[in-house]
């Protein structure tokens, strides 16, 4: 792998299709997303990038999760006026 020329490696996952990912950046940025829409790379790949990064910022954790219906859950809630924690 040509981490010189490509960058580091944050992470590697296996994941599940119906998984989300949560990936934080050094300074506190916090994505979730369907592990479905990323694409899938062979095995020569170098990879896939999954969060722009600001300035020096780093990712520092990336995780898998089930996905438990998280965006149709905060809608509901959001409708009635209530809060999910998470």
């Amino acid at each position: 792998y040509k981490t010189e020329e490509y960058g580091k490696v944050a992470s590697i996952l296996k994941v599940n299709l119906d998984d989300d990912i949560i990936s934080i950046s050094s300074d506190g940025t916090i994505i979730r997303f369907p592990s479905s829409s990323v694409r899938r790379c062979s095995r020569t790949s170098k990879g896939v990038k999954v969060m722009k990064l600001r300035g020096d910022s780093k990712v520092v954790s990336v995780t898998s999760v089930k996905n438990e219906n998280f965006d149709e859950n905060l809608n509901e809630n959001n409708n009635k006026g209530e809060t999910d924690e998470i």
